[in-house]
């Protein structure tokens, strides 16, 4: 609050003391010699500057370019990295050999018995469990 009363004090006595030199000033000949000043401006605007085809045409071309050069890398990352997928007729003879060993793996389980299948399963390893499980599905 103190403080708040000194400033106003400050402002009081600067006010009270009258006119006061001013900071700034104008040269005695700024008013007489701005007519002449004003009158050397240029009236006239220069004529905006004509720019070539090449100048007008150069961001469009950039814009292009990159766009290029864009899809060239994406288009080279892309075949390097992709999966080759088999033609049509690849498909075609994988499912023809798929199906010669079905119709064999047919012909040959008519003549397996119970004991060949369980003699196969003891001797690739399987465990007990599998076996049983094995065993009740195929007296099923």
């Amino acid at each position: 609050m103190k403080e708040h009363n000194d400033i106003q004090r400050t402002v009081e006595d600067i006010l009270r003391d009258g006119p006061h030199k001013r900071p700034y000033g104008v040269p005695s000949d700024y008013m007489s010699s701005l007519s002449r000043r004003l009158e050397s401006i240029p009236q006239s605007v220069p004529a905006p500057r004509r720019f070539s085809i090449w100048e007008r045409i150069l961001p469009y071309v950039s814009v292009a370019a990159a766009f290029l050069v864009m899809v060239t890398v994406g288009g080279t990352i892309l075949r390097k990295t992709a999966v080759s997928t088999p033609s049509q007729d690849e498909i075609m003879e994988f499912a023809y050999i798929e199906r010669a060993n079905i119709l064999f793996m047919e012909e040959e389980a008519e003549d397996l018995s119970f004991e060949d299948i369980e003699e196969y399963l003891v001797s690739s390893g399987i465990s007990s469990e599998h076996l049983t499980y094995t065993a009740q599905n195929y007296e099923q």
